[in-house]
């Protein structure tokens, strides 16, 4: 296909606003008034300008390939004229913000086929741009012959891979937000949300150039979400690394503190200082992971547990960042953004993992003193179990039980001295009456623990348990883990 493009090294010639004469007069580009300059150095902001220049075609498919056109990708409004003849307009340039009306940031221009030539091609643009908030260094992004098509066609090319990143953002904000509102490490799970979100938020921002036809004011406010979006991720990172690591400060942390105080503010200094977009968003991601570096060194040094791994991680993010600075908002920054974060996540399930296991042991050593405290009661103190039978009633100590077994609405008791007894109620009624030393291992059978002797499991994983007096009661699959940990 025949394509041409002006680069930023590509010379220009630069007129005034007003050397046309009026409004609509193409200049004399060989007035005193005018100068030669690079494409880099065009700069309408402020002002209206007159642009000339050529772009060379090798061939015209004639007919034979898409439609050529005009690309136009700057801030600013414009109008557009090739091979002297008007094609045109994007918005309305004017002399002033009164004058002016904002055109589209990414912008085609339809012409006549008759009008392009193989070889020179002569550009004429009246530019000029009133309505933004940012002064940009390079305002003019792309001027250029090609097939025709959706002018956002070559920026959603070159973000789309990036957007396979944006559901495991989403996904993880909404796990770690949920987690906060349930309350289970509820501070870093919400740096972990906020993380997943700010990296979503500037994957969107990102990619919106490619998916909406935006008026070029708005280009200045997505310009400032990236940074915003950027710098949340940084701070969150480096927020969730001091809570993990310094959930009780001492003073021995003092100097480390310091520190970091030290470097946030060289941090927001550091922000400021470059003149391009896509350096500031950089820096104001990696100062605030930057100080969190010679902080975690410190841990490390210390042998605090999982301070070394986010050492390597940190590292690896920064190296990986700095290693491809023409990509930074591009594919390679989302994956490592998507691969940091996985670790990041990796960590917090492990923590989460410890935590349920502490939870349990904690509940385990609490259910076997319970249990401990309830046999030492029923030593001192046994309880007189009434038992309803046909005709008469008995009442037995509750030690002497060895076990229970419920069929229908009777329960068959069975003592330590060999007897069996019938009793008028149910299993549920009877287990409500009987000390803590007697355990329902089975939906139809309850045992005393005092008389078990071992614990069988088998093939299917249900259990049977062996009684003192040589009985043998099945166990249940689902209470297995809990009748394990009774008889510990």
């Amino acid at each position: 296909m025949a394509e041409a493009f002006l680069r930023y090294g590509d010379a220009v010639t630069i007129c005034p606003g007003d050397a046309g004469g009026d409004n609509t007069g193409v200049p004399d580009f060989d007035a005193p008034d005018c100068r030669t300059v690079s494409m880099a150095e065009i700069d309408p902001q402020g002002r209206m300008v007159w642009v000339k220049t050529a772009l060379m075609l090798d061939r015209i498919e004639d007919g034979k390939g898409a439609p050529l056109a005009v690309f136009i990708s700057a801030k600013m409004s414009s109008e557009v004229y090739l091979n002297g003849t008007y094609i045109g307009r994007n918005g309305l340039p004017g002399y002033g913000k009164t004058d002016e009306a904002p055109g589209v940031m990414d912008a085609v221009f339809h012409a006549p086929q008759s009008l392009f030539r193989t070889g020179r091609n002569d550009i004429v643009l009246r530019l000029s741009s009133h309505h933004g908030y940012l002064g940009l260094s390079h305002p003019i992004h792309r001027v250029a012959i090609g097939p025709a098509g959706p002018p956002m066609a070559p920026f959603l090319r070159h973000y789309w891979p990036s957007l396979i990143t944006f559901g495991a953002f989403v996904v993880g904000g909404l796990y770690f937000g949920i987690t906060a509102i349930r309350g289970r490490d509820r501070g870093n799970a919400l740096m972990l949300c906020l993380m997943s979100l700010f990296a979503a938020g500037q994957l969107l921002t990102e990619v919106s150039r490619g998916l909406v036809p935006y008026l070029y004011p708005f280009h200045d406010i997505r310009l400032i979400l990236i940074v915003l979006f950027s710098m949340g991720f940084g701070v969150c990172v480096a927020g969730h690394a001091l809570g993990k690591f310094m959930a009780r400060p001492s003073r021995e942390h003092t100097p480390v503190m310091l520190l970091g105080l030290g470097l946030a503010v060289v941090s927001v200094a550091g922000i400021l200082q470059p003149d391009g977009f896509d350096q500031k968003a950089a820096a104001a991601m990696l100062m605030p992971i930057l100080t969190c570096v010679p902080v975690l060194v410190f841990w490390t040094l210390k042998r605090r547990q999982g301070a070394l791994r986010h050492l390597l991680a940190f590292m690896a993010f920064i190296l990986i960042t700095l290693s491809f600075p023409d990509h930074f908002l591009d594919t390679v920054f989302f994956y490592s953004v998507a691969a940091f974060l996985a670790f990041l996540f990796a960590e917090q399930a492990l923590a989460f993992a410890r935590e349920e296991d502490r939870r349990r042991h904690g509940e385990a050593r609490a259910n076997k003193l319970e249990m401990a405290l309830e046999q030492a009661r029923a030593r001192t103190d046994v309880p007189q179990i009434t038992i309803n039978g046909a005709g008469k009633i008995d009442r037995v100590p509750a030690d002497q039980i060895t076990d229970c077994h419920g069929v229908g609405g009777y329960v068959e008791i069975r003592l330590a001295d060999g007897r069996s007894l019938l009793h008028s109620a149910s299993l549920a009624e009877l287990e409500e009456s009987l000390p803590a030393t007697f355990l329902r291992v089975h939906r139809s059978h309850l045992v005393n623990t005092a008389y078990v002797r071992t614990l069988e499991r088998e093939p299917t994983g249900t259990g049977r348990l062996m009684l003192a007096s040589g009985i043998s009661v099945p166990v249940s699959r689902r209470v297995m883990p809990k009748v394990r940990l009774a008889l510990k």
